[in-house]
């Protein structure tokens, strides 16, 4: 198909390298210039937004004159309006604007590059379709079209969206950008634009609902599939994470399903897959859209591969040592001290040295194990709370307590001045997702919030320590501070891993014996408790391990 007229070449390209069919493109995107930008983007604006002689007002036309250099405009069907022509609709600029900072009153380097009319709610935008991707849906999801449909002068085939609406057992995608959304629909799939990832829903989270412009797909039963962009970045994938969260949560309650479909990038938007890919697009976004996952499984994957280590908060000392308190020779006097560094480089050692060095300040070790409070406890010369009564723990100086138990110290809370957390990362999981610490959880928090608040200065020590631990405790202190934070770069390397499956666990029986005559320190991992169980009998007893 050639370049129709109403499209400039520039911007028929464009979507073209987006893997959109021209019909499909010819029928819902033309370009604009020169004063009749405003007749499209501003065409919800009331009328007090004009001068009495009809003329738009300064403002409007100076933050919007970048528009007139060029721009394509793409606009849908309305679905509260029988699927006749929308007025409202999306701009890309040729030449975008930069985004103005509400905050700090400045203009920012962030292009603009869509714009959305003013003084409106975003709507969803459903292309208009051509008669043959029409039939690629029809096969993909085998569900008849109907005998009789009529085609426009233009080439649309009128009642596709009412065909589908008809139809539940046909999923629909929700994706962001009307050229994702194209690419889509060019390949058989029923994909439906969002201006942005949060346009889904409306409301804030508490009282949020689907779009209105959703609602009348959601037939009892119908699948949705939600395919947001590829993103790297931390805080984008939170930003992505959430907004698929919440659009899910909305279209559950109107008794709908709603997978997630993942990109495996590292091309951005599925259009740029799609380009990528070539001939084996159709094959693999098929499989991508299969493969998708159920919510609570979407949930899951993204806490587990959630960014860790440090990315907010930056070090204020990097050092490379062997042992640390070779480099570190004193902590700061108060606020929030992170120790970064790998096991077994001295990270106990300097609060052992600060011990030693200022007897007369109270301490206070709180943990999660409580094997490692014994070591601890034995370390930084402190007593260790299952050695005294409870009522006695306010009359010694330095104490070594689990946080399961911080509860108990509730009725004789006090203020230490140095408060020392060793891994941080683990006890924070702990206390928030631990049974045994279940029952008491709310008064264990109370008093958490109480020590760190108070204490003088609080050190949190782990080798992985990360933004989110960070951000919990920074939470519990006075306001205005900001953590001081000390990372050593040095790494203890050189153990070999040995990865062992099947169900035969005679080879690695027979390996471990062979290194243990050897005189190696060896430690054997295992999903299975009955078989370490068995190990160690057959090790001190020399009985065979039956599998």
């Amino acid at each position: 198909m050639s370049r129709p007229s109403h499209i400039e070449v520039n911007h028929w390209n464009e979507w073209l390298a987006s893997a959109v069919d021209p019909k499909l493109t010819a029928l819902n995107v033309r370009s604009l210039s020169g004063p009749s930008v405003y007749e499209y983007l501003l065409c919800a604006l009331p009328q007090t937004a004009r001068r009495n002689d009809g003329r738009l007002r300064d403002g409007y036309l100076k933050r919007y004159a970048h528009a007139e250099a060029g721009a394509w405009w793409v606009s849908g069907l309305d679905p509260l309006n029988d699927w006749l022509a929308m007025d409202w609709g999306r701009m890309k600029p040729d030449y975008p604007r930069l985004e103005w900072d509400k905050t700090t009153q400045q203009q920012t380097q962030k292009p603009v590059k869509y714009e959305s009319p003013p003084k409106t709610p975003n709507r969803v935008t459903y292309l208009r379709m051509p008669l043959h991707l029409w039939r690629l849906v029809s096969l993909r999801y085998n569900v008849p079209m109907p005998e009789h449909i009529t085609i426009t002068e233009e080439g649309e085939a009128l009642g596709f969206w009412a065909w589908v609406m008809a139809h539940p057992e046909i999923p629909v995608i929700l994706t962001e950008g009307e050229k994702k959304g194209g690419c889509l629909l060019t390949l058989g799939f029923v994909a439906i634009a969002l201006p942005g990832i949060w346009n889904g829903r409306v409301g804030k989270e508490d009282l949020e609902r689907l779009h209105p412009d959703l609602v009348p797909m959601t037939q009892k039963g119908r699948k949705f599939v939600v395919l947001f962009d590829y993103e790297s970045k931390p805080k984008t994938k939170q930003q992505i994470f959430q907004a698929t969260r919440r659009t899910a949560g909305a279209i559950v309650e109107l008794y709908c399903q709603c997978e997630v479909a993942l990109l495996p990038g590292p091309e951005k938007g599925i259009d740029d897959w799609v380009v990528i890919l070539g001939k084996k697009a159709d094959k693999a976004v098929t499989a991508m859209i299969a493969d998708a996952l159920r919510i609570s499984e979407y949930k899951q994957r993204f806490f587990i591969n959630r960014a860790r280590g440090l990315h907010k908060y930056k070090p204020n000392v990097t050092v490379n040592t062997r042992y640390l308190s070779l480099a570190i020779h004193s902590l700061p006097q108060s606020g929030l001290v992170g120790l970064v560094s790998d096991m077994g480089t001295g990270k106990t050692e300097i609060l052992a040295v600060l011990r030693r060095e200022n007897p007369q300040l109270s301490f206070l070790n709180n943990g999660h194990r409580v094997t490692l409070l014994k070591n601890l406890s034995d370390r930084l010369q402190t007593a260790m709370y299952s050695a005294i009564s409870c009522g006695d723990w306010g009359q010694v100086k330095a104490l070594s307590i689990t946080v399961d138990s911080l509860y108990k110290m509730a009725n004789d809370l006090q203020a230490y001045d140095i408060l020392f957390i060793d891994e941080a990362c683990q006890y924070l999981a702990h206390l928030l997702k631990s049974k045994t610490c279940k029952e008491h959880r709310g008064a264990i928090l109370e008093v958490l919030e109480y020590l760190v608040y108070n204490a003088k200065l609080v050190v949190l020590a782990d080798a992985h320590l990360d933004d989110l631990t960070i951000e919990f405790f920074m939470n519990l202190r006075p306001t205005g501070e900001e953590p001081y934070i000390i990372k050593n770069l040095y790494r203890s390397g050189g153990r070999q891993v040995h990865w062992y499956e099947g169900k035969n666990s005679s080879a690695i029986v027979a390996e471990f014996h062979a290194q243990l005559m050897l005189g190696k320190k060896l430690m054997m991992v295992s999903d299975s408790k009955r078989f370490i169980k068995k190990l160690e009998r057959a090790l001190n007893d020399g009985s065979a391990i039956d599998d």
